[in-house]
């Protein structure tokens, strides 16, 4: 948990500050960023006297104009991840896995890559998102129904067909979504 902590706020911490610094945020940007989350956990690690794969983690981050950036109506989005976290894209027509570690074999709980251990094998990409299109960020275990339940994909769609209405915290406040829709 704490390993995935770090790595959340810390990757919110890191974009806000190149995007409030006007930087791009390209995919070396995002190489830097998977470096600096695994430096802090090592740092945190010696810290507290564990060894740094003590606190293994996933990341999943995607970075989304406020507005779109085409005439119609689309959005340039970017996604970044290690590990087995998905991202898939709804456009109407069906379902699509756009980020995450492709799962196969008997052991489908096994990553190659990691943070602290493997920052320098994150992968990036950038997608066009038409105007309607959901995108979701799931953790592995939401992203293994879509792939392995044969009617999940019907469901969600059927369920997520308009944005959700997102649950309240204490004092009326939204709590973050994770479904997105351009």
């Amino acid at each position: 948990d704490l390993g995935a902590s770090i790595a959340a706020v810390g990757s919110v911490r890191f974009l806000e500050e190149r995007l409030s610094a006007g930087s791009g945020l390209d995919e070396q940007a995002h190489a830097e960023m998977f470096e600096w989350i695994a430096t802090i956990i090592h740092d945190i690690a010696a810290r507290d006297q564990n060894r740094a794969d003590a606190y293994p983690t996933t990341l999943l981050t995607v970075v989304v104009p406020d507005m779109p950036t085409s005439p119609d109506g689309s959005r340039e989005v970017l996604l970044s991840w290690i590990g087995d976290s998905p991202a898939w894209v709804f456009n109407g027509d069906g379902w699509r896995q756009e980020a995450g570690h492709t799962k196969h074999g008997l052991d489908q709980n096994t990553l190659d890559a990691c943070l602290p251990g493997t920052p320098q094998r994150f992968r990036f990409t950038s997608l066009r998102l038409a105007a309607g299109t959901a995108l979701a960020l799931m953790t592995d275990g939401l992203g293994d129904v879509l792939t392995n339940v044969s009617t999940s994909q019907t469901e969600f769609a059927r369920r997520w067909a308009k944005p959700p209405s997102l649950p309240r915290r204490s004092g009326g406040r939204p709590v973050t979504g994770w479904l997105m829709y351009a």
